[in-house]
């Protein structure tokens, strides 16, 4: 199956019931599989044996968590598709790597960041992107790993930014002064001081607005 099917299945996203079904014929035990409880085959079988026939019968109980299980995976699906908006990952470390080819595949990596509706239905959905932060310049407002979505090419006034100089990318809280056409990069995390740069600086760009970020404990 493609990556991103699978990621979407690893991010809670609903397994049709086909898959699961032939996983449940060949031993696996598919409450294990989507709860964790229980043993991950069922008795009898060991995952490398493709005979159906010496499986025992699924007990009352496992066939009614099973349709349970698949009722509640379809619910959610549903509110995972109403109520946000799959953004697709890049390897891209915000404060670190050179610079990027946005029509290439190659940097994104499967997996994908769930965004609020009322949040991702505010911008072309394909002019968003995922990466994640790396280094401590923007604690404690972001920490290092955490995953963030940014408006590519899209610039609105003060705020945290994704932008590049002389090919290095970075995140950080750009104050734009028009008036002055100028551009204040400032770290969050007070050891790291704010520099004030031109908004025409040779090798300056800002690459996008972060709209979203997610905090990981």
């Amino acid at each position: 199956m493609p990556q991103t099917t699978y990621s979407k299945y690893e991010l809670g996203g609903s397994i049709p019931e086909k898959i699961l079904q032939g996983l449940h014929d060949k031993g696996y035990n598919i409450v294990w599989l989507i709860t964790g409880e229980g043993n991950m085959y069922l008795d009898n079988a060991s995952g490398d044996n493709d005979e159906t026939d010496i499986l025992r019968a699924p007990s009352e109980d496992e066939e009614r968590i099973y349709r349970e299980t698949l009722e509640k995976g379809q619910k959610y699906k549903i509110e995972i598709e109403t109520n946000t908006v799959l953004i697709p990952m890049t390897n891209m470390k915000l404060s670190a790597g050179k610079g990027w080819d946005w029509e290439s595949e190659e940097i994104y990596t499967g997996e994908l960041l769930p965004v609020p509706m009322k949040i991702a239905r505010r911008f072309d959905e394909k002019s968003l992107i995922a990466a994640t932060v790396k280094g401590d310049s923007m604690e404690p407002t972001l920490h290092d790993g955490e995953p963030v979505a940014y408006v590519k090419e899209f610039e609105n006034g003060d705020g945290i930014y994704a932008l590049a100089i002389l090919d290095e990318v970075y995140i950080k809280r750009l104050s734009i002064d028009k008036l002055k056409k100028e551009i204040t990069i400032i770290s969050d995390n007070p050891k790291y001081p704010a520099k004030t740069y031109p908004m025409d600086q040779e090798g300056l760009q800002v690459l996008g607005k972060v709209v979203f970020w997610i905090h990981v404990e």
